[in-house]
């Protein structure tokens, strides 16, 4: 799968914009503010239904909409036509059934769309809402909106079964309390062959039986209850053997016994995105890379430009930098 071109309306600071990509490298450059990051985000939202590794829900997407279509609401007369749209619309080669005409170029075409948009369930309940409280608004009003990730078939799209995956590297998401279990599974699920990941399930399943089973936690259980006065039924501790707690929850990378979070940041993307392109299972066909140069010396930096060159194969890259060695370097597999 590859993205041709991506368009986006009232996303950040883009009111109604269009990007044409590359199959393989895509470099996007310029200084701060300028909407690399942005546009890595909106692909994202548009391929994984996640924003900065979360799943998507209506609170969030109050960060990702343009401040000026805001803006205009506010000072409208809040009319349902004047609540602003989000769309997000990737055009796609490689998925014959995301097939059709439901996107704002109109044309027949393969491709994924995202909206977050009124839900015009609520037409009588948001004017109702507006009668009383027109005077006293201040922000969009969220809780009339609805999110949409359908293909241009018009037909909605579930993770479950969504034949494409895209991975997004960057190493802000390894904040040591906050999402790290999920953004480190990720990376690690795209490193390892199913066979490689199934094993690991199996043996982290039994680990926690074997807790269950030790001597000093049956000894703490038979007392923990032993006159039956808290119950007449059994109280024990257990760990929970769940399919709800599993390596998602509690899985940890660790180099040299240090976890991944409290390493150095110039080793955690390295160790990140070269793992990422492993890919034995050959999951990823979007790979997503902030900035490969922060933290890195510049030796460091030429040898994971390096590896990536070795390693892209047929994983389409979208690369944000500042440095002109990753343009220089990558541009070449670019050109080739």
């Amino acid at each position: 799968m590859k993205i041709r071109k991506l368009k986006l309306v009232n996303f950040k600071k883009f009111k109604d914009n269009e990007f044409l990509f590359n199959d393989d490298v895509n470099i996007l450059v310029g200084d701060n503010n300028s909407g690399k990051s942005s546009i890595l985000e909106a692909i994202e939202i548009v391929l994984n239904y996640s924003y900065r590794g979360k799943p998507l829900y209506n609170a969030i997407l109050s960060d990702i909409m343009n401040v000026e279509s805001i803006n205009r609401y506010i000072d409208s007369d809040k009319n349902i036509e004047d609540l602003p749209t989000i769309t997000i619309e990737a055009f796609i080669d490689g998925l014959p059934d995301y097939r059709g005409t439901i996107n704002k170029d109109r044309v027949d075409t393969q491709g994924i769309s995202f909206t977050f948009s009124f839900d015009f369930d609520l037409t009588t309940t948001y004017n109702d809402f507006i009668k009383t409280n027109k005077d006293n608004i201040t922000s969009i009003p969220l809780e009339f909106y609805k999110i949409e990730w359908m293909t241009f078939a018009n037909e909605k799209i579930r993770q479950i079964n969504k034949p494409f995956k895209s991975l997004f590297i960057d190493p802000t998401r390894l904040h040591p309390t906050y999402g790290k279990n999920q953004y480190i599974y990720n990376v690690l699920t795209s490193a390892l062959s199913r066979e490689e990941q199934a094993v690991l399930g199996i043996k982290y399943r039994q680990l926690k039986e074997s807790f269950n089973i030790d001597s000093n936690v049956t000894n703490i259980n038979d007392n923990l209850d032993s006159n039956n006065e808290i119950s007449d039924k059994t109280i024990k501790i257990v760990a929970d053997i769940s399919g709800g707690t599993n390596l998602e929850s509690n899985l940890q990378l660790a180099l040299d016994g240090v976890t991944l979070p409290y390493i150095g940041k110039g080793e955690q993307h390295k160790v990140q995105i070269k793992l990422a392109l492993q890919n034995k299972s050959n999951t990823v066909d979007v790979l997503l890379i902030e900035e490969p140069e922060n933290h890195l010396s510049h030796m460091n930096l030429t040898s994971l430009v390096s590896f990536i060159e070795k390693k892209l194969s047929n994983k389409q890259l979208f690369i944000s930098t500042h440095s002109s060695y990753v343009m220089n370097k990558l541009g070449r597999v670019l050109n080739s």
